[in-house]
């Protein structure tokens, strides 16, 4: 019933909002980092582009070089925009943030320009409308959290798709956030207008502004202390948008399940190590805690127990040097020896001693009462735990030998055929390098990976190589697809069917390779497919 009600009511905004303060809180800091990396630059730049604009007469001198950097400036806080929620969905997922590499880059660059670009119109006309504005404003934000591996349509739709999710949760939170905005930002005006003053009497320091107070009070001041007030609730606006966009993905998903179940694993791994580790102190407390009668002790073994006792050595230096148990049988060689004796065989029974006693705890074990501590502590029970112990070692060991090796022997087979095989990374690598039987071979390896995007390559490389083996076109470096394309043209010419194939396949390879689109399992196939119908017409 919970979870049918979260589908559709979604969770209620103060409580979306509780929960966004505690993400921020629990976020690391290089995600805050790369929030205000990106914030702070194009908050300054607009300052900066504010006040020329206001106050210089030189202004429209330099209109378009300052308008193209603060465009660099906003396009460079949208990417940072983009991983500071990848930080938050990977901090709210358990999972590891996921490698920014330089492609990835470049499609947030071209997405987020394509999108967040609009925003500057479709925004101001949503707000003068005013009913649109909630579901707008959603939209732009989810584009952001949301950025991804997809294309800028697929975004499009996921980011719309979210928005229309949870209308009335959506508009409660923004109507509390802009109060809580507001006052932020009176907060932060009582702080710039108060602080010259507080300079003047801390520091004696005199301003313009001490002197005239109300000249503070221009365009300037005003679009500042708003771009602190957006620096410092700008955060928890987009973390409730990355809590929207999860919890509404996991209800297709399920992944916050997944996520509670892998934190629920955790912490049920601790509880049990807990009580493994602390399970045996209340029986051990309870036997300790019962009072027991003393024994009976007979006169005899009492004399002789107090004999023995004043023969110990802490004892025995009191007593007269005659009567201190000196050695006199033998000479003073042999009590030498005898004391080395006695404090070796001393020694082995403390530690048989110690020992006992361990066992006896850990298993619970009575102990004995008879006064003999010789070394009768080793029973076959303590002699069979050592047999195991020693015999786990030794194939601990032997184990950790093997994986080590294996690894080893792993890492140099995949070195050995990493450099024997092309880098197809490489826009040097060319078709004659490999017959046409081992770049289809490579192909599906690389399918079978996961990795389309080589594999494309990889089968285009095979048309080539085949193509190349029947005189159809000559390999060469400087050649472009598109040389490549008129050369079989012109030397097939009786078969036109051969250039409408290779044509359609490099068109797909040109716009995955070079372009944006993504390599699927149906693009892949439909490429093979030519790439057999090719070797069947030629």
């Amino acid at each position: 019933m919970k979870r049918a009600f979260l589908r559709e009511q979604g969770k209620s905004a103060f409580e979306l909002i509780e929960e966004a303060f505690h993400l921020l809180r629990s976020a690391s800091p290089a995600t805050l980092a790369a929030y205000y990396l990106g914030s702070a630059p194009f908050v300054a730049g607009f300052l900066v582009f504010w006040t020329d604009m206001s106050s210089s007469p030189l202004a429209s001198r330099h209109l378009g070089a300052a308008t193209l950097g603060l465009t660099a400036l906003f396009l460079w806080m949208k990417l940072c925009h983009a991983r500071f929620a990848r930080g938050l969905l990977a901090e709210l997922s358990g999972r590891e943030m996921p490698d920014a590499g330089f492609r990835r880059f470049l499609h947030s660059l071209v997405t987020q320009a394509v999108i967040q670009s609009t925003g500057l119109f479709m925004l101001p006309l949503a707000l003068l409308a005013v009913l649109p504005l909630g579901w707008a404003y959603a939209f732009y934000q989810n584009a952001t959290v949301l950025d991804g591996d997809d294309d800028v349509m697929a975004l499009i739709r996921k980011a719309a798709r979210q928005a229309r999710l949870w209308p009335g949760q959506n508009h409660i939170f923004l109507l509390v956030l802009s109060g809580f905005g507001l006052a932020v930002f009176l907060n932060w005006f009582s702080f710039g207008f108060t602080a010259p003053q507080l300079l003047k009497m801390l520091f004696g320091l005199e301003t313009i502004f001490t002197q005239s107070p109300f000249s503070l009070l221009n365009t300037t001041f005003f679009v500042a202390m708003l771009g602190l007030t957006y620096l410092s609730v700008d955060p928890l606006l987009k973390a409730c948008y990355v809590l929207r966009c999860f919890q509404g993905q996991s209800l297709n998903t399920g992944e916050d399940l997944r996520t509670e179940l892998r934190r629920f694993a955790t912490a049920r791994t601790l509880l049990i190590w807990a009580f493994l580790l602390l399970g045996f102190l209340p029986l051990h407390a309870e036997e300790t805690s019962v009072a027991l009668p003393p024994p009976a002790i007979e006169s005899a073994e009492l004399d002789r127990t107090i004999g023995e006792v004043i023969q110990q050595g802490r004892y025995a230096w009191r007593m007269p040097r005659d009567q201190a148990g000196e050695a006199k049988e033998g000479g003073l060689f042999v009590g030498f020896l005898k004391a080395i004796s006695q404090a070796i065989d001393d020694a082995f029974q403390r530690v048989g001693d110690a020992l006992r006693d361990f066992l006896e705890w850990l298993f619970e074990r009575k102990k004995r009462s008879s006064p003999d501590h010789s070394a009768s502590w080793i029973t076959p029970q303590l002699g069979l735990l050592f047999a195991v112990l020693a015999i786990t070692a030794c194939v601990l060991a032997v184990a950790i030998l093997r994986i080590i090796r294996a690894r080893r022997n792993s890492e140099a087979v995949a070195s050995t055929a990493l450099a024997a095989l092309p880098n197809l990374e490489d826009e040097n690598t060319a078709a004659d390098e490999l017959p046409e039987d081992e770049w289809t071979r490579l192909g599906r390896s690389l399918w079978e990976r996961g990795d389309l995007r080589l594999a494309l390559r990889a089968f285009y490389l095979a048309s080539l190589s085949h193509l190349a083996a029947r005189g159809m076109i000559t390999v060469v470096r400087s050649k472009s697809n598109r040389d490549y394309e008129r050369e079989l043209r012109r030397r097939a010419h009786s078969r036109p069917e051969l250039s409408l194939i290779f044509g359609e396949n490099v068109g797909t390879f040109d716009r995955i390779w070079y372009g944006l689109h993504e390599a699927n399992t149906e693009v892949l196939e439909c490429f093979l497919a030519n790439v057999e119908r090719l070797r069947a017409s030629s």
